[in-house]
């Protein structure tokens, strides 16, 4: 923002506010255009008047209209040796940038100029006017040639910083990114790397993290593994005794943003180069996570548990999946499970369950959360309490994400049961019902063996569920292989059928698919009649008038009763013919057609 109070504008845009129609407000913005122009024309106009012309030309241009005739005043205005004049015609760059070329060249041309001013000031607000432009390959250009140089002649810490900025446009451009993977900018990073700024530093981890996640995308992750010593390096300098930038110290955790970027960096390197390194490194990559770990051991400041709670979960991150002893993992779960028992905010409930799904490996980790599950239980999202509502989603998902890592064919059993604990406990949104449906799907397919839990676990995400189709169809596989399950199945879902409370779609529909193959096991023990079976599931379908699809189904399943059972056909009948004056034209049309099948069935056997 410039500073100070420009009257004109403020009186111009109070004006504007109160026209009542377009026609006003184009009347009085014409009329202002006007004069802006004189303005802009006069040579001998005074600076404070141009600066104000050209702020109203912004705001014009954010209503609507053009100001493309205006765009020579704003280039020499961009062009004065006056600071604010000059500040003032950087800001409309971004209106003309992306029109023509040739207003491109002179824009980045008047940026050049003032990226070799001998002032910082000016460097200062070409960098941060070039660092807010969209990538392309002209910028790119623009910052080899001339960013690149303010960082080689070690230029003023702000000017580096917001130097860096601008070579994350780098990222996304063909010239760019084939400098950024070159030996010239190698060595620019590893020069800035073995600084001992932190506020630098933060700047140049920030742009590595950018450019490593897509160097990651695309396959060329290994161009920059040896910049990992210099991260090493950092941590080591960060957690050693020599530091004492005390401005850099929060709560008594230093840099505890730069400390989480570094970690996070270190993450996206495969454990075998993270290895190699730790190996030539003076300090060994445990020592810096223990040391890490530590913060949240000592202090109990809400800032200071946030911050070297973001500082550990990352380091753990990295350390996880290196081949430590199980006694560092194991001393690591002691001290995140002591945390819960004693502090049960949100962000210490958000650290824990994360990082437990990082120890999930450990066999401890499956014992502790057990044993302190009534503290981890998400909040049920049916309180009336707004706070619980909001965080009660994400420890949803979090739990359910937990329990599904530390699963395996001993505890799958207690797993499912645990996942549709929590489950039953919420209104569950539509991301929610694919998450545990996927889980589910994914731990049964995997470990789960016994075929009464199956069962059970079915059901429910039947009832609970409206996308079921994955359920029905690995249910229906599993059903096809085993006496058991056909028998179990048939007695609880005619069981449920019986009982008469209505059951949910999901779940009917897995009945009438089913039900015509595996009947006879009911049937034959006399546990109910081919006609009655066919009146409790048309008395469950009729409840549901809008779902069209269920009704077409349960057409398609009286076809195929009658099939089996021809004493029910009379029943069947009279509900087709119910069926045919149905306001849906699919249902109508398939009801038509089956009576006449079967009419004429019946006609040929007569």
């Amino acid at each position: 923002m410039l500073q100070g109070s420009y009257r004109g504008l403020t009186n111009f845009v109070t004006e504007i506010r109160d026209c009542k129609t377009y026609d006003l407000e184009k009347e009085r913005v014409t009329k202002e255009l006007e004069k802006v122009q004189s303005v802009l024309s006069e040579p001998k106009s005074k600076a404070y008047d141009r600066i104000k012309s050209t702020l109203k030309l912004l705001y014009i241009q954010t209503l609507g209209y053009d100001i493309s005739s205006f765009e020579n005043h704003c280039l020499f205005m961009a062009k004065s040796s006056n600071y604010l004049e000059k500040r003032a015609g950087y800001l409309t760059f971004p209106v003309f940038l992306g029109t023509e070329t040739a207003s491109q060249d002179r824009f980045i041309r008047i940026l050049q100029a003032d990226l070799v001013a001998s002032e910082d000031s000016i460097k200062f607000l070409a960098l941060s006017t070039l660092s807010n432009l969209a990538p392309t390959e002209t910028n790119s250009k623009v910052i080899i040639d001339s960013v690149i140089p303010l960082l080689s002649q070690r230029s003023s810490r702000e000017l580096c910083q917001r130097a860096f900025c601008c070579l994350s446009l780098l990222c996304w451009t063909e010239t760019g990114w084939k400098f950024l993977t070159s030996q010239d900018a190698s060595r620019l990073f590893q020069q800035y790397l073995a600084e001992k700024d932190p506020g630098l530093l933060t700047s140049v981890i920030s742009l590595l993290y950018k450019i490593i996640v897509v160097a990651k995308d695309n396959g060329q992750l290994r161009l920059f593994t040896h910049l990992l010593l210099g991260l090493f390096q950092i941590l080591e300098w960060l957690l050693g005794s020599s530091f004492d930038a005390s401005s850099y110290f929060y709560y008594e955790v230093p840099c505890p943003f730069l400390l989480s970027e570094v970690w996070k960096l270190i993450g996206l390197f495969t454990a075998s180069a993270i290895v190699e390194v730790d190996r030539q490194s003076k300090s060994s990559i445990s020592n810096l996570f223990l040391k890490c770990l530590s913060y949240i051991q000592s202090g109990d400041h809400s800032n200071r548990r946030n911050a070297s709670f973001s500082i550990s979960f990352e380091a753990l991150k990295v350390v996880s999946k290196l081949p430590f002893s199980e006694d560092l993992f194991r001393h690591t779960l002691t001290v995140i499970m002591s945390l819960i028992s004693e502090d049960v905010r949100p962000t210490t409930r958000y650290f824990v369950l994360r990082a437990l799904k990082e120890l999930s490996f450990l066999p401890e980790t499956w014992t502790s959360i057990q044993r302190n599950f009534s503290v981890l239980l998400p909040l049920s999202s049916q309180s009336d309490d707004i706070d619980i509502k909001q965080q009660a989603s994400l420890w949803f998902h979090l739990t359910v994400d937990l329990l599904s890592e530390v699963c395996n064919v001993n505890n799958v059993e207690q797993v499912l049961d645990l996942i549709l604990r929590i489950s039953s406990m919420f209104l569950l949104s539509s991301l929610q019902q694919r998450l545990v449906v996927d889980k589910c799907l994914s731990l049964m397919q995997r470990f789960l063996q016994n075929e009464e839990k199956l069962l059970a676990v079915v059901l429910f995400l039947l009832s609970a569920c409206d996308e079921t189709e994955e359920i029905t169809s690995l249910f229906l596989t599993r059903l096809q292989r085993s006496k058991f399950l056909q028998s179990e199945s048939m007695k609880e879902l005619f069981h449920r059928l019986h009982s008469g409370s209505l059951l949910e779609p999901g779940l009917l529909q897995l009945v009438l698919l089913v039900f015509p193959t595996y009947s006879y096991l009911l049937i034959s023990s006399g546990a109910c009649t081919a006609v009655d079976m066919v009146k409790l599931l048309y008395r469950q379908v009729w409840y549901h008038t809008k779902l069209y699809n269920l009704q077409n189904s349960f057409l398609n399943f009286l076809m195929k009763w009658v099939q089996y059972y021809p004493e029910a056909v009379s029943v069947a009948v009279n509900i087709l013919k119910r069926y045919a004056k149905s306001q849906n034209l699919e249902v109508q049309n398939r009801a038509c057609e089956y009576l006449r099948f079967i009419s004429h069935e019946i006609s040929s056997k007569d």
